[in-house]
């Protein structure tokens, strides 16, 4: 209907200390913010194929929602440290210092999660896992190739500035 109008959430985007700049770790290290969804936002499947793969790495997950990755952390020791979550501008610098960057797809198109406009803020390609996991991409990570990164453009509509203009320019028309 012409009468509606759809505004998306609003972040107070700033320049990130350190985005500019490659990570620098001793083996490939990645995180993920958030929480998760049996068999839809689900990281068992991912953390499977780390289980098998014989790489080495450390994966950090923030989450307070943690059941799902507990069998796991037994398996992979110090591979897998699992946090609580971290006020935002907190995550932030600590997510800068990291390889690369994991999502676990919704399998919707509709919306786009809020993590990743953090994880875009923070200017490190994002390792898209889907429900099943396509392991030469996850390889390809391992290796620093990136060319099969997911996207997030136009973050700029996403600035909060840019959304409340949306919310006067109502009232004005």
């Amino acid at each position: 209907h012409h009468k509606i109008k759809i505004i998306p959430q609003g972040f107070r985007i700033e320049p990130i200390k350190g985005s500019d700049q490659p990570a620098v770790n001793s083996v490939p290290t990645f995180a993920y913010a958030g929480g998760f969804i049996p068999n839809i936002r689900d990281p068992r499947p991912f953390l499977d194929y780390l289980v098998k793969c014989g790489k080495e790495f450390k994966f950090v997950i923030f989450t307070n929602t943690e059941e799902l990755v507990k069998p796991y952390k037994d398996i992979l020791n110090s591979k897998l440290e699992v946090r609580g979550y971290l006020p935002r501008t907190n995550l932030l610098e600590y997510l800068v210092k990291m390889d690369f960057l994991v999502n676990f797809d919704n399998n919707t198109g509709v919306q786009l999660p809020s993590k990743l406009i953090d994880y875009a803020l923070v200017n490190r390609p994002i390792l898209n896992v889907r429900s099943q996991p396509d392991e030469e991409i996850i390889d390809e990570f391992f290796e620093g190739n990136y060319g099969r990164s997911l996207q997030i453009s136009n973050i700029e509509q996403y600035d909060i500035k840019n959304v409340s203009c949306q919310f006067t320019d109502i009232v004005k028309s």
